[in-house]
């Protein structure tokens, strides 16, 4: 009978809403009834045995009283100011609290859900009869768009278990930037933004370190277990990531005229973040999530099937992702730039896992420059792997600008276009540094497992054919130097004849067997001079006067 009479006025107040603004009137009745019907409840309510009494009643009030504070605005067209939205909110979450609290005393916790997306529906109602209707109200549907989308933000926690909330959350943002696609709403679009923020906050921090926990023992896993838990993660960070990407396309489609459902630009706010910034942002985070994921799921794959094999396909996915950076170095776009710095910096990351984990894995021995453990064919095999497909990027990284460097020198003399001129100079830079990191890298490969071989297999001969193999490597430096004209190539073969000679008088002649010293003296000399012959005949192409050696 309270609640009826309470319900009674209400809907007098509303009628005289309707034709009078009279925001005191609204907000008093908002409060007292609150007041009473809180203390009622407090007082007389017996638990779940009056659910069913008392709920329906503070659907309606609440329904009332979202009514009473936009009906006059509606009616004679005016905007809604601050106090009413505020008042709308206050209701919102008024109802919410207690609602709640009721649900969770009389029911599981997971029918709170239900309240939830009642009024996510609820308010997304709203929108729909204002983009019907041609309504222009900023304020008033800017709030119905926010509190729709927050009551089905907060739906999914409640109604699924913790591994699925992410994919759900990614499915919605995706539907609310389409929707904001329809409704060339800002707003809509920001929201999903923030979903979006809320999805990978949620991807990195609690998703990958429980699903990917280093406690685990993945050994000890059965092949069908973990073929059951793959399928699982793939869904959990397939589908955020699928989403991200959708979500660029649906914002490189932005551009298109909205339709009839558009909420106009009277109800549109100002758009806080430009929509080429967000496809930057979207295809970033898409690329370190893929990446991302792949890293830790290939890890651990490989650790249960072939483990030798681990780090070996580790080192092929970051070189994968310089690949991808590579292929946009020389467009001459905007982004050029940060793909430079971002493959720099792939490089320099994946030259520290050789250093710091692979070599660690294998035993590396710096003071003899050789990997310790039993010698056998499988692991020589992943090292040749390993430092073979970075050798190859890089091989292929060096000739890939140097063609583009000479389109670009072409252009920018046909075109006189100095950004163009500019960008050949960077790809020059570039090319030289995944040139000569090539060459070292080759170099140090080849030191190492040579010398690891023969230190299983012929260990008398290994100090002696370290140095053959040194000169091979000055002699081909000399030579390519010369012959295409590199001074600093040229050089760094003459420092290492002349390291070489200085290891040869001051170790080998200590270390070496007679047998294998002279072998290997000879090949040496051999080579030595092979490196004069070579330097002589082809003197004329560096002595020449004016000729310019490239650098």
């Amino acid at each position: 009978g309270l609640f009826s009479y309470l319900l009674l006025l209400g809907v007098g107040i509303l009628g005289i809403a309707q034709y009078r603004n009279w925001l005191l009137l609204k907000v008093l009745s908002f409060a007292a009834t609150c007041t009473i019907v809180f203390f009622a409840v407090d007082r007389g309510y017996a638990g779940s045995t009056d659910f069913w009494l008392v709920f329906p009643f503070l659907i309606a009030f609440f329904v009332l009283f979202s009514t009473m504070f936009f009906i006059h605005n509606i009616a004679f067209r005016v905007p809604s100011t601050l106090i009413e939205i505020v008042m709308l909110l206050a209701n919102a979450g008024i109802f919410y609290a207690a609602g709640h609290y009721l649900i969770a005393n009389a029911f599981p916790s997971i029918w709170v859900s239900l309240l939830t997306l009642g009024l996510g529906a609820f308010y997304a109602v709203h929108v729909s009869v204002f983009v019907a209707r041609r309504l222009q109200d900023r304020p008033l549907i800017t709030a119905f768009i926010g509190l729709s989308a927050l009551f089905l933000v907060l739906t999914i926690p409640l109604l699924l278990s913790s591994e699925w909330i992410t994919v759900s959350w990614a499915c919605e943002a995706w539907v609310l930037l389409w929707m904001a696609g329809r409704l060339d709403s800002a707003f809509l679009r920001q929201t999903s933004y923030l979903v979006y923020l809320l999805v990978f906050g949620r991807l990195f921090f609690l998703d990958l370190p429980h699903q990917f926990d280093s406690h685990v023992d993945t050994a000890a896993l059965p092949l069908s277990r973990y073929g059951l838990d793959l399928l699982e993660r793939l869904v959990m960070f397939g589908v955020p990531i699928l989403s991200v990407a959708g979500a660029h396309r649906l914002l490189r489609c932005a551009g298109a005229t909205p339709g009839r459902t558009a909420i106009g630009a009277a109800n549109n706010v100002r758009s806080l973040m430009r929509e080429n910034a967000a496809l930057r942002l979207f295809m970033t985070c898409f690329v370190v999530a893929l990446f991302v994921y792949l890293h830790l799921e290939l890890n651990r794959a490989f650790g249960m099937i072939y483990p030798p094999f681990r780090l070996t396909m580790l080192t092929w996915l970051w070189l994968a992702a310089a690949w991808v950076a590579l292929a946009g170095c020389t467009s001459g776009s905007e982004g050029s730039l940060w793909r430079r710095m971002l493959l720099l910096t792939l490089l320099a990351a994946v030259f520290v896992k050789l250093i710091a984990v692979d070599l660690a894995f294998w035993s590396f021995d710096p003071e003899h420059m050789l990997c310790g453990g039993t010698y056998d064919s499988v692991t020589a095999l992943m090292r040749l792997l390993d430092f073979g497909a970075v050798a190859a990027l890089l091989a292929y990284g060096f000739c890939y600008l140097r063609a583009a460097t000479g389109a670009g020198n072409t252009q920018a003399a046909t075109d006189n276009a100095t950004a163009n001129a500019t960008a050949s100079r960077d790809d020059a830079r570039l090319a030289s540094v995944m040139g000569y990191a090539g060459l070292a890298l080759v170099f140090v490969y080849t030191t190492l497992e040579l010398n690891t071989f023969l230190n299983a297999y012929v260990p008398g001969l290994r100090a002696g054919a370290l140095s053959v193999l040194w000169s091979l490597f000055a002699l081909t430096f000399v030579l390519a130097g010369i012959l295409r004209g590199v001074t600093p190539l040229r050089y760094v073969g003459l420092v290492l004849f002349a390291i070489t000679a200085a290891k040869v008088f001051l170790s080998d002649f200590a270390r070496l067997d007679p047998v294998y010293r002279i072998v290997a003296f000879i090949a040496l000399g051999l080579l030595l001079l092979a490196g004069s012959f070579v330097y002589l005949r082809f003197r004329i192409r560096f002595q020449t006067p004016g000729k310019v050696e490239r650098p």
